[in-house]
């Protein structure tokens, strides 16, 4: 609705047209304002009309005499009305910016007056607040609150140690005065100046860093807490095992440490350092510390204690010290040790202990004891099995059990006690006894006797004297005594076996021995039987007799001062009798004349003659087995004659008659003592 104007156009002292101003809502009652009339509002008036605005809507009405516009009526529900362009709302929106424009400049006016020469709203440095400080007013601050913290020592990660660093030994500086001055004050800029209402500043303090003060501080920590490298190891001294534990190498890098640290402090002072893992290097080793301690435990196992070696009744005890001579340690292929144990080193101060414990088989004996033979029994050798005791101990040595069996290679006897049980030894089958012989003769026979004495003779099997007794010598133990040499009476090492021979030879002929091979003296000796009897000669002439039966033989000998005993041990399978012939073919004694001035032993000497021995062989039933017929024929004993001196050189007294009779010879001894 239009009004028509109430009042003339302007206003006293106004050239303008005075405007009519209704205020009220269309189709209400209006109050018509002459605008004229008006004041102008001030900035502050401008927000309180603005909020004025919705309370009533003003209509400006055009003055007294002036045609209005031909606005078309507005339909105020009409959506685009409110955006079309309304000349009348166009102008209303116009005034309400120029409005808030106006408001806006007016606080930054008394903004700008109010805060000059301060440092810029909502900034700190290194945590502090300095915003809306004048520059000596952050300095003060800042050197109060900020530089202790800049001045405490910080701690950085070396190899995951904390280690301290003194900024002002390690060149890490502040400069307040820089920060502040690079702060400024506060920007003339409107929209920061507007911006500055929302947002904050963190602005570091202008640090600075000499890096050579800081190389030398890092370059200390290095020396400090670097470490070398160490190899693990295990060894012994003293018995005792040492192990050394692997240690990996570090080394703080210095450059990339001082570079670290720079940046830190320049980025963000001591709260970005605080805490810094400083770069490091590691130096890895072979050997893992668990392996090293693997190896160390097993060797603590090996010396624990010494080693106890049994057998063959005897103990014999390794000492830990030479436990530890033979083991050792040495790299494997990864990252842990090889234990070992080298039996022969530690075996070898101990080796003729443990030698000591062997012994020979030793063959099963029979023996005469309180008149019956007795088998001694057969025991087998035994011989340190080497490889089987050095393997024993490469297995025990690493175990807590310290005790090892000895191992033997065992080896039979020659002759068992099964052998000799089966033998059938049990009486007597043969007996002869001789007597009668000289001192040196009877020391020969001693010596031949105690060498004999026990001897086998296996079933089928044939004893010979010379080759049983060997050499008979003095290294053997045999004296110079009378022989019969060349059928005359002499002396040798050795005379007077012949008597044993003799002895030897009617025991074996009436147990029913073989007779293999015999040989009688040259000349008869009359304390042995006649026709039965034998001689030896080392090397020459031998006495031997043949065991024909399934069972053994024992030859026992009994030697006294005047007599010898041989006594022939077995099962009894024949009787034997002995028959002589008489003598005849006899034979006178030759007779030997020894010029003066030889060697000369006179004999009276002795006739020769032959006989016929005749051993008769029965079964234990009496029944004749067969006759055996010995045909001897002994050489008459030598008439040795000495010859007597010359005779004086003439004299001047009468020749001797020449009927006088020759000088009567030496007496002869009157028997002949045992030849050899």
């Amino acid at each position: 609705m239009r009004d028509e104007p109430t009042q003339p156009h302007g206003a006293a002292g106004s050239d303008s047209p005075t405007e009519i101003i209704r205020i009220g809502n269309p189709g209400e009652t209006t109050d018509v304002i002459d605008r004229s009339r008006i004041p102008v509002p001030t900035t502050a008036d401008t927000a309180g009309a603005g909020s004025a605005a919705g309370a009533a809507e003003a209509t400006i009405v055009p003055a007294q005499g002036a045609e209005p516009p031909d606005y078309p009526p507005v339909d105020p529900t009409d959506p685009a009305a409110a955006t079309s362009g309304h000349p009348r709302r166009n102008k209303i929106i116009a005034a309400a910016v120029g409005g808030v424009v106006a408001l806006l400049g007016a606080v930054y006016l008394v903004d700008l007056f109010a805060t000059s020469g301060t440092v810029e709203r909502n900034t700190t440095v290194a945590g502090v607040e300095v915003g809306g400080l004048t520059p000596d007013q952050a300095a003060a601050e800042l050197s109060a609150r900020a530089m202790p913290e800049y001045a405490a020592p910080i701690t950085v990660d070396v190899h995951g140690v904390p280690t301290a660093i003194d900024p002002a030994e390690a060149g890490l500086t502040a400069d307040v005065a820089a920060t502040v001055e690079a702060i400024g004050t506060r920007s003339v800029n409107p929209f920061v100046r507007l911006s500055s209402f929302f947002t904050s500043t963190e602005r570091p303090l202008a640090d600075g860093v000499d890096e050579t003060s800081l190389t030398a501080v890092v370059g200390a920590i290095a020396t400090e807490t670097d470490l070398a490298p160490v190899e693990g190891a295990v060894t012994v001294e003293n018995a005792q095992v040492v192990a050394t534990a692997p240690v990996i190498g570090r080394n703080l890098d210095v450059a990339g440490a001082v570079d670290a640290v720079s940046q830190a402090w320049i980025a963000g002072g001591p709260g970005g350092v605080e805490g810094l893992v400083l770069p490091v290097s590691s130096t890895p080793v072979r050997a893992s510390v668990e392996k090293t301690e693997q190896a160390a435990a097993q060797a603590r196992t090996i010396l624990s204690a010494p080693l106890t070696l049994t057998g063959g009744g005897t103990t014999v005890e390794v000492p830990v010290v030479d436990i530890a001579a033979g083991t050792t340690f040495t790299p494997d292929s990864a990252d842990g040790f090889v234990v070992a144990v080298d039996p022969a080193t530690v075996l070898k101060p101990v080796t003729p202990a443990i030698e000591a414990t062997q012994s020979d088989p030793r063959n099963a004996t029979i023996s005469i004891k309180d008149g019956a033979p007795v088998v001694e029994p057969s025991a087998p050798g035994r011989a340190v099995d080497w490889p089987a005791v050095e393997s024993a101990v490469a297995a025990v040595v690493v175990t807590p059990n310290r005790t090892v069996e000895l191992a033997y290679q065992l080896s039979d006897p020659t002759f068992t006690t099964e052998q000799a049980n089966a033998l059938g030894i049990k009486e007597v089958i043969g007996e002869f006894t001789t007597g009668g012989f000289a001192a040196a003769s009877g020391e020969n026979i001693r010596v031949v006797a105690e060498k004999v004495n026990g001897a086998i003779v296996q079933p089928h099997s044939t004893f010979g004297l010379n080759e049983f007794t060997g050499p008979r010598g003095t290294d053997q133990g045999y004296v110079p005594a009378a022989i019969i040499q060349e059928g005359a009476l002499s002396t040798a090492v050795g005379g007077g076996i012949s008597q044993f021979a003799t002895t030897t030879y009617n025991a074996a002929y009436f147990a029913g021995m073989g007779d293999v091979t015999h040989t009688p003296h040259s000349f008869y000796i009359s304390r042995y039987p006649a026709g039965r009897e034998a001689t030896v000669f080392d090397g020459e002439i031998e006495l031997a007799f043949s065991n024909d039966y399934d069972t053994g033989v024992l030859i026992e000998t009994i030697w006294t001062p005047s007599d010898i005993t041989v006594r022939l041990w077995g099962t009894k399978h024949v009787e034997v009798e002995s028959i002589s012939s008489d003598r005849f073919n006899y034979t006178s004694a030759p007779v030997i004349v020894k010029p003066y001035g030889t060697a000369c032993s006179p004999s009276g000497g002795s006739s020769g003659f032959s006989i016929v021995n005749t051993r008769v062989i029965k079964d234990l039933a009496g029944n004749e087995i067969r006759r055996e017929d010995f045909t001897t024929v002994y050489n008459g004993q030598q008439n040795v004659i000495c010859s007597p001196p010359p005779p004086a050189a003439p004299t001047t007294s009468a020749a001797p008659a020449a009927d006088a009779p020759p000088p009567a010879p030496a007496p002869a001894p009157a028997e002949a003592p045992a030849g050899g």
